[in-house]
Order: C-alpha cells, then structure tokens, then sequence
C-alpha cells in the first residue's frame, strides 16, 4: 500500500530537511491521487501510478486540461520543477523524481518542438522490461528514483530533489 503524504513526509522529506507546503489535491485526478505542493522552493506535481494486468510496470497520467476544457500534456510553460510518481508492489514502494528538464528531454513534457504524452509507464526495480523500449525507458528512469527501504538515504533524497 502506497504511503499518505503525511507517511512521505516523515519518512522522506523532513529527514532531508526537505520542507513540504501549500499542500493540493487536483480533484480531476484522484484515480492517480493527483497533487501540488511545494518542497522548499520547488514546485511539485504528484502522481500514483497504477499496476495494470497486462503489462510489465506501472501507467500512469500527466495531463492538465487547457481553456477550452481539453486535455493537454503538460508543458514548459507550465509551474513545476519536478514530477514525482508514487509506485509500490507488495510491501515494495519507492518514487520517481523527474525533473521537469529531463521529462522535456525524454518527451514527457511538451515543447515548441514536440507534443508531450498524457500518460505513459514506469518500471520500478523490482519490475523486469522486458521489450527492448521498456528495457531503454527503465534504464533511465532509474537514475532518477528513491526506494523507501531501511535506512533511507537522505543524501540521495536531497540529491534527486535538487535543482538541476
């Protein structure tokens, strides 16, 4: 079960020294227990990927609606820093911490020269890609999570949480 906020928090945030405010839930995304917040001065947005029952890893969303109600991958324009996704299996849970440079550059965030998705798939450690796509994807979204085992290390939590 994937920890509250409260629970990241404690066991995460506070013993980095990381300080977690202006708290939001986003009620168009409660499905992947969508949320803001802040992390001393970076902007987050949150995510809770889901584990479906065909594929190997984890989907989930990352999309806003624009004025005219439609849904839009998120862009550079938009008020973020990092992109945090919750995962877990079992008693396993962890987080990537994608920071909005790296999602423009992996085509995750939308940019002048490219559309971004709305949703896409992570592969935690303990997931095995398979294909040679998810083995690529996974290799790199690895440099850029945090497993909640004992002990936690803070020094990578303030380090993958950092401005790049």
């Amino acid at each position: 079960m994937i920890p509250t906020i409260k629970e990241i928090n404690k066991k995460l945030y506070i013993p980095a020294k990381l300080a977690l405010s202006n708290f939001e839930i986003e009620k168009e995304g409660l499905l992947y227990e969508a949320c803001r917040f802040n992390l001393n001065e970076a902007h987050i947005l949150c995510r809770t990927a889901k584990i479906t029952p065909k594929k190997v890893g984890q989907f989930v969303t990352f999309w806003n609606r624009n004025f005219e109600g439609i849904t839009q991958p998120f862009s550079e324009n938009d008020a973020f820093d990092f992109y945090v996704i919750n995962v877990s299996k079992g008693e396993l849970f962890g987080q990537f911490v994608i920071p909005k440079m790296v999602g423009m550059a992996k085509g995750l965030v939308s940019t002048e020269a490219k559309e971004g998705k709305r949703g896409f798939r992570v592969y935690p450690p303990w997931d095995i890609a398979v294909n040679p796509q998810a083995k690529r994807t996974q290799a790199w979204q690895l440099d850029y999570f945090i497993s909640f085992e004992d002990p936690i290390d803070t020094n990578l939590v303030k380090k993958r949480y950092a401005s790049e």
